[in-house]
Order: C-alpha cells, then structure tokens, then sequence
C-alpha cells in the first residue's frame, strides 16, 4: 500500500531556519521548502497530505476486490471438492446456503459485498439460526462458525475482506458427553 504520509522539518539555513515538506508520489521523493513560518507550513503539509489520501496526486491506491457472498461461497465449495468428504462437502453446502439465503433476505449490501460484513451480521445470522421450527442445535451452529470462519479466511486469502468477521466469535458451550444435569426420582432411588 503507498505511502500517505507527509514530513514537516526544521531546517536551518544562515542565521535563520525554514520548514521544508517530505513526501513521494509514485515512488518519486518529493522536497520542497514551503517557508520560514511553521503555521504555513503546516497548513501547506496538510494540503499536500489530503491530496494524497484523496488522490488528486495521482498516487495509485490499493485496488480492492469485490465479490458476492454467493459467489464466495460457490468458489469456496469448487475449492473444496476433492479435498474433503461428500458428506462434509454436502454439510458445507447446506451451512452456505442457508448463510446466503439469509443475507440476501435481510443483509442485501452486505451480500453484494462480501468486504461489509461484519461480525455483528454474523451475530444476527447466528441468532436466526437458533429461532424458529427449523432451529439448529448447538452442535450444528457451532459447525456453521467453523465453516464460516473458514470461508472468510478463504475470502482474505483471495484479498476480497480484510478482516474475518468469524475470528473472535466463540462457539457454543456444548454439554459433556454421557454427563446429565440432573436425575430423576427412579434414577436415584
């Protein structure tokens, strides 16, 4: 990614001082001084400076892609076969259908742009999940944070986000196996 930024300095020169400005534009080092009074100066550093970040400079920005959560998903699953069980591949295939059928019901931006999603989103797909007659056990959501995790994952690896939404969500405390919470009266009597 280019550099933005803009150095002011103190230089001096025979009896008195000036401010001189350091950037680059292209790669090319840019040096000029701007004046012997440091307000000047710094009024002229943060033109300079905003005319990089907008790109009135013709400093070349970093060019983001952009890709659809259906998208995503299908190429995410093609990248998949072969590599893994068709059951897993058909569990993955159900996880991500059900993820985009979401997003593009509720979340229509954020399913046109997989870089916009964040993890509250997947908070929101989450808590879907859990409502309803067709409600996932824990087990289940705890599947779809693991794939979803890796979905994302395969989205920054493709440059497409650059922050996976899934990184800091824990999964769903699951009850230990052959454990009970509590008995009944003839189990314990």
């Amino acid at each position: 990614m280019p550099s933005t930024s803009v150095n002011l300095k103190r230089l001096k020169r025979g009896k008195g001082h000036v401010y001189q400005i350091d950037y680059r534009v292209k790669g090319k080092r840019i040096r000029e001084v701007v004046g012997t009074d440091k307000r000047t100066a710094e009024l002229k550093r943060a033109t300079i400076q905003q005319d990089l970040i907008l790109g009135k400079l013709n400093l070349p920005g970093p060019t983001r892609k952009t890709v659809t959560l259906r998208a995503l998903a299908d190429s995410f699953l093609q990248s998949k076969k072969g590599e893994v069980r068709a059951t897993s591949l058909q569990r993955y295939s159900n996880y991500s259908s059900r993820l985009v059928d979401f997003f593009e019901s509720f979340l229509p931006i954020q399913a046109a742009d997989v870089s916009l999603i964040e993890r509250k989103h997947m908070r929101e797909f989450l808590d879907s999940m859990q409502e309803g007659d067709d409600a996932w056990a824990k087990k289940t959501l705890n599947g779809a944070i693991k794939f979803c995790r890796t979905l994302f994952a395969f989205a920054m690896e493709d440059k497409y986000c650059e922050e996976n939404p899934m990184s800091k969500l824990k999964e769903f405390r699951l009850p230990a196996a052959g454990r009970r919470d509590f008995y009944t009266d003839e189990e314990l009597g």
